[in-house]
């Protein structure tokens, strides 16, 4: 029973982050494509060993879980030893290397919101 609910609870935690996602990609599309630029490049490097950022901002460490979800990857932030905020992205049995990048995804998605300049 304890690893059915731990099971159901971690369901319904990604559920609410890929909810919170999609949310602010269909509102901060602009802002969303700019810290994909800084940081996918990286992520889709090391897709065998993983990454580790460093990101202050909490909008920016949503993106990268985002991210982290579209490889198939395992994410999580914590404080390091000296008080930054780490967010760790490794890779899973069931990482993959998609043909595109989770940006170009999104140009196709909300393309016209992005050329409009809505964001």
């Amino acid at each position: 029973l304890q690893s059915t609910l731990a099971h159901v609870s971690s369901f319904d935690t990604s559920l609410r982050s890929r909810r919170k996602v999609r949310e602010l990609i269909r509102t901060r599309t602009a802002h969303v494509l700019e810290v994909l630029d800084m940081i996918e490049g990286d992520v889709r490097a090391n897709l065998e060993v993983g990454v580790v950022l460093e990101l202050d901002d909490g909008m920016c460490r949503m993106v990268v879980h985002g991210l982290a979800q579209f490889y198939g990857m395992h994410s999580f932030s914590e404080d390091g030893y000296d008080g930054r905020r780490l967010t760790v992205v490794r890779p899973t049995k069931n990482t993959i290397a998609p043909r595109d990048t989770l940006r170009n995804y999104i140009i196709q998605c909300h393309g016209c919101a992005v050329l409009s300049g809505a964001s």
